[in-house]
């Protein structure tokens, strides 16, 4: 039987909006409800909104 492959992810690491609205499987649209509701944690940086990848597995393991 093969080895499993650890896999270590660095949850400060940031996803961008696209990267997230494809993880989690919404619309832009969406992510922007989430956001302005407060469900989802964000720093905007410059003009982009970042997302820490733990906050949204944590969702991920949630739900929305």
């Amino acid at each position: 039987m093969p080895e499993k492959e650890l896999v270590f992810i660095d949850n400060n690491a940031m996803l961008n909006s696209k990267q997230v609205a494809k993880m989690l499987s919404i619309s832009s649209v969406t992510l922007f409800r989430l956001r302005a509701a407060g469900r989802l944690p964000f720093v905007k940086i410059g003009g982009s909104y970042r997302y820490r990848i733990g906050d949204i597995t944590k969702i991920l393991k949630e739900g929305c």
